[in-house]
């Protein structure tokens, strides 16, 4: 464009006004496209989201026991327009209840979804109520926030315990006004929005400590559900496990078709910290390894984290188990992953502590969705934990 201005530059009949006129033109133009190209990009992502929300299943797998209750309360709760606080620990479905009572409502408009855990604090008011042209340096198009993009729908806010005080007020004000200014903008722009809200926070000891808003608190618990941890809903282990099954034999192509009693028995005793996630995960690595088509005890893997029994005695913790033959030692050191030399010696320290480091950290991601969660849990600086999974090859968390 430049070397065709030029070019006119050139020509006599052609005066520099004009020139100037039509490389205003051009600007202008080129900065509409490039409008256009962000717009496309958030609708294309509203789109992926609605299609991941209408093609996801079955509602939820496995509605038995302590879950029967909250679809219960879901399915009345979904046809209301009110705010729903969904709690709960991560891994447990508060995305999938989210999906859940969006489709059963009466809205027509998309589901859009906002990690707030995952925005920094300075990002995250462009990103929900979005920008005018020109509101900080890299606005260079106006932009549409998640409430606009939502219209008609709902606003799904995911890990909402995250939100800064800041953006807590301004949440608080589009609530209540059913209103959002973008940032630089002058004028308030209607919001039609139905918002439900996500977290594994205690929000009341968050709003004790001044973490949280009261007000915000109170606007968003119009109504609450709960999603129960794994180990509080067991009768749903058969469904759920045969469920990951049959998803993770037709992606990898594998020829597994159900699991035996005595592996459920097995999942049955597992604590499940990482919840109904860490579940998923455990199929998918079974089926991916197996070799037979009925999962047994064998093809899984499954730590040192059994759901019942207490600790164990100095002797316990020496001698070996009259059932297994093998010492509560051992057992730590098998697993860690660890593999004596000769039986009775103990492992070289370097071993142990890098096993059972190794250990903590996969077990910590497979609980939490990302690492600044993962980070926090277990009392590290994120850039530390990032090293880490670095240092040992680990996958999980974001």
């Amino acid at each position: 464009m430049q070397r065709d201005l030029a070019a006119l530059r050139e020509k006599d009949w052609v005066s520099s006004q004009t020139i100037d006129e039509l490389h205003q033109e051009l600007r202008q133009r080129l900065q509409q496209v490039e409008q256009l190209k962000e717009q496309l990009v958030e609708e294309n992502a509203v789109l992926r989201e609605r299609l991941v929300a209408e093609t996801a299943g079955q509602d939820i797998i496995g509605a038995e026991g302590g879950m029967r209750e909250v679809i219960h309360q879901a399915a009345k709760l979904a046809p209301v327009p009110v705010t729903v606080l969904i709690s709960g620990e991560s891994g447990t479905g508060k995305e999938l209840l989210a999906n859940y009572l969006h489709r059963h409502s009466d809205r027509e408009g998309p589901l859009v979804t906002v990690n707030c855990a995952a925005l920094p604090a300075a990002l995250i008011e462009s990103e929900l109520f979005g920008h005018e042209k020109g509101a900080f340096t890299d606005a260079h198009a106006q932009k549409k926030g998640k409430f606009e993009l939502a219209a008609g729908g709902t606003l799904f806010l995911d890990e909402i315990g995250e939100m800064s005080l800041e953006a807590q007020a301004k949440l608080l004000r589009a609530l209540q006004e059913n209103e959002i200014y973008r940032v630089g903008g002058t004028h308030a722009i209607k919001v039609d929005v139905r918002v439900v809200a996500a977290t594994n926070r205690d929000l009341q000891a968050e709003v004790a400590a001044g973490r949280f808003r009261e007000d915000l608190y109170y606007r968003l618990k119009v109504a609450e559900l709960h999603c129960p941890l794994l180990r509080e809903r067991l009768d749903d282990l058969p469904a759920l496990a045969q469920f990951f099954i049959e998803r993770y034999a037709e992606k990898l192509g594998k020829p597994v078709v159900g699991i035996a009693p005595a592996a459920l028995e097995l999942l049955a005793e597992h604590n499940w910290p990482g919840n109904v996630r860490e579940l998923e995960n455990t199929i998918a690595r079974a089926v991916a390894l197996a070799e037979t088509r009925v999962l047994g005890p064998a093809d899984f893997s499954l730590g040192s984290t059994p759901a019942r029994g207490g600790g164990s005695t100095s002797t316990e913790a020496v001698h070996p188990d009259v059932g297994t033959g093998e010492s509560a030692y051992a057992q730590l050191l098998r697993a860690c992953g660890v593999e004596t030399a000769s039986a009775g010696r103990p492992a070289s320290w370097e071993t142990v502590t890098a096993a059972c480091e190794r250990l903590q950290l996969e077990t910590a991601l497979l609980r939490y969705k990302n690492q600044k969660e993962a980070a926090a849990a277990l009392g590290l600086h994120p850039t530390k934990l990032h090293r880490l999974v670095k240092k040992y090859g680990l996958k999980g968390g974001k």
